[in-house]
């Protein structure tokens, strides 16, 4: 949905699986990580963390905030050997996708973003 009309409720979901979830388990493992003085957190963040969307507002500020939470874990912990990172995959072929591969001008201007 456009911004103007997104659901706050729909908002506060996204963000709670997205970014709330990511945090607290990050929390949890990371403190052993860091008394154990290393390990390896891999977050998944988006192409949207770098470039924005469209009519996806908060899954694209979900993914914003997960690079940033790792950038900020990373910065914390790297002193302790605790390793954070997030990977960015593109667009997936999933029924989640399904009306972006059925609208074959919007299609065809992401796959061509793609190297």
């Amino acid at each position: 949905a456009p911004a103007t009309d997104f659901p706050f409720d729909e908002w506060r979901n996204v963000l709670a699986v997205n970014i709330d979830s990511a945090f607290l388990l990050s929390q949890t493992i990371g403190k052993t990580m860091v008394e154990r003085g290393q390990g390896k957190i891999i977050n998944i963040a988006s192409m949207l963390s770098y470039t924005g969307g469209i009519t996806v507002p908060a899954y694209t500020a979900s993914k914003h905030a997960i690079a940033g939470l790792t950038k900020a874990l990373a910065n914390e912990w790297g002193q302790y050997n605790v390793q954070v990172n997030a990977i960015a995959p593109g667009y997936i072929k999933t029924d989640n996708t399904q009306a972006l591969q059925d609208d074959e001008t919007r299609s065809a201007e992401i796959c061509a973003r793609i190297p």
